[in-house]
């Protein structure tokens, strides 16, 4: 049976982590959205080269278009990836 007490506790630690970074403003959908590049880049080891359709149609991304357009660039803004490349590349490097 799972350890509803074990799961909260990680949460808990989630939500202060986040506060710890700067990432109170992140959403659940964002969330899925970063661990699919993470997992892409082999842990932020190499750059990612990820457009909405390749992720929606290989790796089964449900969020929508514009969400992940978002996303993207929340997650530029908060200095989490940088592009690589032109304005329009779809290749992105995790920061530090």
């Amino acid at each position: 049976m799972p350890d509803l007490k074990a799961y909260l506790n990680i949460v808990n630690l989630l939500i202060d982590t986040e506060k710890q970074l700067g990432l109170e403003a992140v959403t659940e959908s964002d969330r899925v959205i970063f661990i699919l590049l993470w997992q892409l880049s082999n842990s932020g080891k190499k750059t990612v080269t990820a457009t909405y359709e390749e992720l929606a149609e290989q790796h089964g991304l449900s969020a929508s278009r514009a969400q992940f357009y978002k996303t993207i660039t929340k997650a530029k803004k908060l200095g989490l990836i940088e592009q690589v490349g032109s304005a329009r590349s779809a290749t992105y490097q995790w920061v530090g």
